[in-house]
C-alpha cells in the first residue's frame, strides 16, 4: 500500500510540474516556450502549454513520445497505466510472486499490465528524483531572474 501511495504522489507531482520541462524543450526546438514542434503531427490540436497541461494523463504520456529527450528522461517511470490502476483501486497483488496486475481502464477487468513490486518501487524512486530535479531547476531559474 505504501508503494502505491508513494507512486501516486510522485506521479501526480511530476504531472503537475511537467509543463516546465516540456516548455523548455519547446524553447530549444521552436524558440518559443508555448509553441510545440510537430504541430501538424505529434502535437496536433494542442495550442500552448495550458492545453497540454489539461490533457488526460495517458494522452499526455503519449504526447511526450514526440520529445525523444523527455521520453528517455522519464524512462518509462511516468506510467499512467500504473497510476490509473491505483487510482481506480483496481490492482491485484500476488504475495507469492510479488507481481501486481494493474487494471488501468475504468470498468474493464480484462485489460491489465503486470509489474513486479520492486519495479513499481523503482519507478516511484525515479519519479521522486525527477520531481526533486525539477524543483532544483526551478530554484536555479528563479535565482537568475
Amino acid at each position: 500500500d505504501s508503494v502505491h501511495a508513494d507512486f501516486s504522489k510522485s506521479f501526480n507531482l511530476l504531472n503537475d510540474i511537467l509543463s516546465l520541462p516540456v516548455g523548455l524543450c519547446n524553447m530549444e526546438l521552436t524558440g518559443d516556450f508555448n509553441t510545440f514542434p510537430n504541430a501538424d503531427n505529434g502535437m496536433k490540436g494542442i495550442h500552448g502549454l495550458s492545453e497540454f497541461a489539461k490533457l488526460p494523463d495517458g494522452l499526455k504520456v503519449d504526447k511526450l513520445s514526440d520529445y525523444g529527450i523527455m521520453d528517455k528522461y522519464l524512462a518509462d517511470c511516468f506510467n499512467s497505466h500504473v497510476r490509473n490502476g491505483i487510482a481506480h483501486e483496481n490492482a491485484i497483488f500476488n504475495t507469492d510472486t510479488q507481481m501486481i496486475e494493474y487494471y488501468y481502464k475504468m470498468n474493464d477487468n480484462e485489460t491489465h499490465e503486470d509489474y513486479r513490486l520492486i519495479d513499481v518501487a523503482i519507478m516511484t524512486f525515479v519519479n521522486t528524483l525527477h520531481v526533486m530535479e525539477m524543483f532544483v531547476m526551478l530554484n536555479k531559474i528563479s535565482n537568475k531572474l
